[in-house]
This record gives structure tokens, sequence and C-alpha cells, in this order.
């Protein structure tokens, strides 16, 4: 049985002018079930969440908004839904890579490279050096003539052993 959109909506923003959010979210929800693919369904359900100081539903559902939209080809709306959830925790590392990926994808190299290195540096202090190996040459690549990055890059290989891989590295730099 096809649910009436309009319908639910409608009751939904009626919970929603009462400060009922938890009545609207759940509204919300019922057309999750019928359109699991409308990023504009999350995103409200995100805003609602916000209101009722959900904030990991929020950040949740914002997420899944903005991977729907980078899926769909919407980056710049998906770009401004991964802030967003920056915004709220700030620790999110892969919305930090998502976030970087659509950047760099749209030449945005500054903000991708502040995403990837907030990210490098957070598996670096977890030393889990072979995600921090993998930012980092995200990063060199992104940005070939800077020296320092191919640099860091061979450091970290050569200090994980990796002398072939540090080689090149150390070639590319020069």
């Amino acid at each position: 049985m096809a649910v009436d959109k309009n319908a639910i909506i409608k009751e939904a923003q009626k919970f929603t002018a009462k400060g009922q959010y938890a009545k609207a979210i759940a509204e919300w929800k019922k057309l999750v079930r019928e359109f699991p693919n409308d990023a504009n369904i999350f995103n409200t359900i995100g805003d609602l969440c916000l209101k009722k100081d959900a904030k990991n539903e929020a950040v949740e559902a914002y997420k899944r908004a903005a991977d729907i939209l980078a899926a769909d080809g919407f980056s710049s709306k998906a770009i401004a839904l991964y802030k967003k959830i920056l915004n709220i925790d700030p620790k999110k590392i892969e919305v930090h890579l998502a976030l970087a990926d659509l950047n760099a994808e749209k030449g945005l190299t500054g903000n991708a490279l502040e995403s990837y290195k907030f990210a490098a540096d957070y598996y670096t202090q977890k030393n889990e050096m072979v995600k921090a190996l993998d930012i980092y040459q995200k990063m060199a690549d992104l940005n070939p003539s800077n020296v320092g990055f191919r640099l860091k890059l061979a450091d970290l290989y050569i200090k994980e052993g990796l002398k072939k891989e540090a080689a090149k590295a150390y070639l590319e730099a020069a």
C-alpha cells in the first residue's frame, strides 16, 4: 500500500509546530520506509533531531542525506551537509574523509588537504599507520608540487619499513 506523502508531511508539520519533535520525526520516518533514497527526508529528520537535542541521531540522519546526495552527484549539497555534521561532531573521521574526497573531486585542494590532514593526524595518533600512509599518499597526489608532503610520506614509509615505497616518495620529492 502506497503512503500518502503529503498527508504524512502535513501531520509532521503539525507536530513540529507544536514542538512535538519526537512525533514529527516518527512521521518523517514513515516516509523513509517508502522513499529510502530521499535526501530531503533525512535532512529534515536531522533538523528535527537537533531541535530535540538528539545530536547523535541528527548526525546519522545528515550523514545519510549527504551520502545520498554525493552518490547522486550533488557534491556541493553533500559538502554543505558534511560541514554541518562536523559543526555538531568535529571528530567524525569518516565525514572528514568523505568531505576531503568531494573537495578533491571539485578541485578545492586546500579544503581537501585540510580534511585529509585532520584524518591523517588522527590515524597517526592512534598508531594506525597504514591508514595514515594512505591519506598522506592522497595528500601528496593531490598536491604533487609540495615537496614537504612527499618527504613526510617517505619518512613514514621508512618508519614502517617500507623501503621501496620510501625510495619512490623520495624520488618524487626530488
